[in-house]
């Protein structure tokens, strides 16, 4: 939240559906990024993992986070190749065996530019939930005792 300027209208940690374990509703969502957006935005989407390392460990974290990933790392490669976030001004498939119109060149690139960004992003967000310690230590409390 602080990262990117977004307002949770609400953070749910538990939910009675077996497929979404939890989930934050956001407010005053930009549809667009900058290139200068896209870490700190990341950094958000990668936010509930990093906060799950934090307090049960690398061996505590949940599947929930599956999401979280999943999310951060298609956006960082849509951003790179469909964007024009990257170094190539290209389209870019997925793979060389992709079908339809696209470059299959400079993937290993686009990549690695994902893969820095991604890093960059979790580096953000331990940072920023270190130096909020404090209120994150109480918003923790907050979902363990109501969920919602």
């Amino acid at each position: 939240m602080l990262l990117n300027g977004g307002v949770p209208l609400q953070a749910c940690a538990r939910t009675s559906s077996d497929s979404i374990g939890g989930f934050v509703i956001w407010a005053d969502r930009r549809s667009t990024l900058t290139r200068a957006d896209v870490v700190p935005h990341l950094a958000q989407l990668l936010g509930g993992w990093v906060a799950e390392r934090m307090i049960y460990g690398d061996d505590g974290v949940s599947d929930g986070s599956s999401n979280d990933l999943e999310r951060a790392s298609a956006m960082a490669l849509e951003l790179l190749k469909g964007s024009g976030f990257g170094a190539a001004r290209i389209f870019q498939t997925e793979h060389p065996e992709a079908p339809g119109c696209g470059f299959r060149t400079d993937l290993s690139a686009t990549e690695d530019q994902a893969r820095t960004w991604i890093e960059e992003a979790e580096k953000q967000a331990y940072q920023m939930l270190n130096k909020e310690r404090a209120r994150f230590d109480l918003l923790v409390a907050a979902l363990a005792k109501r969920g919602s």
